[in-house]
């Protein structure tokens, strides 16, 4: 057999091979690497640019003490994925020096994971005099109540850096979250030992060109601070940030208050922003929440409107009848509207997301219910809904296909009744193509299949045309539309669904091209039975 060299073979091209490259998941060009030393060499920036580095305990130890050549490695290799769990191994000020000089000049996105109140004087020193080359931050400040690590004598010793600090242009995303501190029935565990480590109006001089900023469970003045900092700027000049997320973790959220929601309502003389991510408290004024939506109309096209659960106060609903011409994303929590009559002022809408707060219970989705007259409401522009809690009856299903008749992917919990209710609107349901499935209340083979669980037992294994006579409701095989498809079922003597959901029902799916079982009763005989190339398998 002739040699193949590289001059005369297309799999030794670099141009075919970098196309061929940009298809690639990081799990392939692993194995694409392998193959000989030319594609290695080919695929190495591929392979460099998407692979993710995780430092702590002893790797970073390692790192930070010199005892390894992994510090010259990172040095050498511009990687590109940071996740670096800070500790006391970074309480001194060389340890500090070694790891940012070590993956400064490459570093672009990264996490950080704070177990330990000195790494505040570190973080200062990320945020105002490293990393270049950085575009995407999240900080997760943990707190274990009350047992946070200390080492305050270490940071004493750590040096000041000088004032100094030069304008970072590739920073685009920042999310800083405080996690661990909680109240509980007006008791709060931990406190917030954490406040932001340097003044916001540094942080946005630094940071030129944020777009994304997202403060989770931070203390409530420092977002008074954060916002006041930010006006200040904006009103000097044009600011890219557009993308704002303000949320709370904790049974009595203080942030955003009212204060919050007026000022940023203020600032729509100096910047508009295109999305919001909100967490709404019952004691949040609505005239003021509905303020900040009017004065960001004409940008806003995300919009993310979410309700912890108050344990004593109820929460007013909100009726959202603001003309909001370009949001095309809404999530909202189920108790924050009363029904769908939103729709009509949000022409612009694709997607929508109802989701809840309270998992401890699963109460039922009453926007669905509570919308009296669907054909009003119908939207005809929604392509895409995920309705997280479980809906009241079979009859929300039908008024969904009401307001919904151009569904395209649908994500809901569903039982064997109002499965069979999804299946006959399939008719109205054409371009219904990924669907999504969770069971609730009792999904089982007769949902899947359309066929009773004892007809399915006594015919399914014998004869195919006695069982599919026998059948009494739409199975899933109506929704000939479908491409992809996901069961996803709750482990309990309710729910359960086995090889006949994919005999008399799956099968059926002549579209089919992605399919994903999780925690079914489906051997794998019959999951192979399955004829499509993607397709997962989870127990």
């Amino acid at each position: 057999m002739a040699e193949i060299l590289p001059t005369n073979s297309p799999l030794f091209n670099h141009l075919v091979l970098e196309k061929v490259l940009n298809y690639l998941e990081f799990s392939d060009l692993k194995t694409f690497r392998l193959v000989c030393i030319f594609w290695h060499q080919v695929s190495s920036p591929y392979f460099v640019s998407q692979a993710k580095i995780y430092l702590e305990g002893t790797s970073l130890e390692q790192l930070v003490s010199n005892e390894s050549s992994s510090a010259n490695s990172l040095r050498l290799i511009p990687f590109e994925y940071y996740t670096i769990k800070i500790n006391s191994l970074l309480s001194t000020n060389d340890g500090v020096k070694i790891l940012w000089s070590t993956i400064h000049n490459n570093i672009k996105y990264l996490t950080l994971h704070v177990t330990t109140v000195y790494a505040k004087k570190e973080l200062k020193w990320l945020l105002l005099y490293n990393l270049p080359l950085l575009k995407k931050v999240k900080i997760f400040v943990m707190k274990y109540w009350g047992t946070l690590e200390e080492n305050l004598d270490n940071s004493a010793i750590l040096q000041e850096p000088g004032e100094d600090v030069q304008t970072n242009s590739s920073l685009q995303s920042f999310q800083l979250s405080y996690l661990g501190s909680m109240s509980w029935y007006g008791y709060e565990e931990g406190g917030n030992e954490f406040s932001f480590p340097i003044p916001w109006i540094r942080f946005f001089r630094r940071f030129s060109s944020l777009s994304h900023l997202a403060l989770i469970g931070v203390a409530a003045q420092d977002v008074a601070e954060m916002i006041e900092s930010f006006g200040e700027v904006a009103a000097g000049s044009n600011t890219p940030l557009k993308n704002l997320e303000i949320l709370d973790e904790n049974s009595f959220p203080e942030i955003p208050n009212d204060e919050h929601l007026g000022s940023l309502a203020n600032l729509s003389q100096h910047n508009h922003f295109e999305s919001l991510h909100l967490e709404i408290s019952p004691l949040t004024t609505i005239t003021i929440l509905s303020n900040l939506l009017e004065n960001n109309a004409d940008t806003l096209k995300t919009l993310r409107l979410r309700r912890y659960p108050h344990p004593y106060l109820a929460m007013m609903p909100i009726t959202l009848a603001i003309e909001l011409q370009h949001v095309a994303f809404l999530e909202i929590s189920d108790s924050l509207t009363p029904s769908l009559s939103f729709l009509p002022h949000m022409p612009a809408l694709k997607t929508l997301h109802i989701i809840l707060r309270d998992y401890r219970n699963l109460p039922a989705c009453e926007i669905i219910h509570n919308t009296p007259n669907p054909q009003r409401v119908s939207h005809g522009g929604v392509t895409n809904l995920y309705i997280e809690p479980p809906l009241i009856s079979r009859s929300c299903i039908e008024k969904l296909a009401i307001c919904f008749p151009a569904l395209e992917t649908l994500q809901i919990r569903l039982s064997n009744e109002m499965m069979h209710e999804l299946c006959t609107q399939a008719v109205t349901w054409k371009k219904l193509n990924s669907l999504h499935i969770t069971s609730w209340d009792g999904l089982t083979d007769e949902g899947i299949t359309g066929i009773s669980c004892e007809i399915l037992k006594f015919w399914g294994g014998y004869s195919s045309f006695e069982a599919r006579k026998h059948r009494k409701n739409p199975s899933i095989g109506n929704i000939k539309s479908l491409t992809s498809l996901t069961i996803e079922m709750w482990a309990d003597y309710e729910n359960h669904i086995s090889d006949w959901s994919v005999y008399y029902g799956i099968l059926d799916l002549t579209n089919l091209q992605h399919v994903t079982l999780i925690r079914t009763e489906i051997s794998n005989t019959a999951f192979k039975a399955i004829p499509v190339k993607k397709k997962v398998l989870v127990d």
